[in-house]
């Protein structure tokens, strides 16, 4: 007789042990997915500028997007080491995006040459002779380019774990 209460209390904690760890998994389940999407928009933002760097973008477009990426990604904190490597390639786009938006504003300046002169003078890199805005825009956005494709494939790979 005393044998069935031991067992109905054993199958009482065997349920309960069940429970919890169903309710941790379902937990980390939810913690990975709002992780995902964070990191999901933080990248969402940065490919928005991405999109605006096709011949015939108008720099205002392109110009509005690249702060919005910048502050959509500062925004964001990565939560592990795969997220954190995500966020570095975006970061590098970004400084990319935002290094050819000064170069394409220098066409605007009441002083285009002056406006080059200081531009190569932070960035030698296009202190070559040949070099002027639209060498350096195409070459920043090449740049930001292999950045994206980095950021694409580490989220699709973060995506699959």
């Amino acid at each position: 007789m005393q044998r069935r209460p031991v067992f109905f209390v054993g199958v009482g904690i065997l349920c309960l042990v069940c429970l919890l760890a169903a309710c941790t998994k379902q937990n980390r389940a939810a913690d990975r997915a709002q992780r995902l999407d964070k990191l999901q928009a933080a990248y969402d933002a940065v490919a928005a500028v991405e999109s605006a760097t096709k011949a015939g973008v108008p720099y205002t477009d392109y110009a509005q997007r690249v702060p919005s990426a910048s502050t959509a990604l500062m925004a964001y904190e990565p939560e592990d080491d795969e997220a954190r490597e995500v966020a570095s390639h975006l970061a590098a786009a970004v400084y990319a995006y935002q290094t050819a938006m000064r170069a394409w504003g220098t066409k605007f300046d009441e002083c285009e040459d002056c406006a080059w002169r200081k531009f190569r003078s932070v960035h030698p890199e296009f202190a070559m002779e040949d070099a002027d805005a639209d060498y350096a825009i195409g070459v920043l956005w090449n740049a930001a380019a292999v950045e994206m494709e980095a950021a694409r494939e580490g989220l699709a790979a973060y995506k699959r774990r």
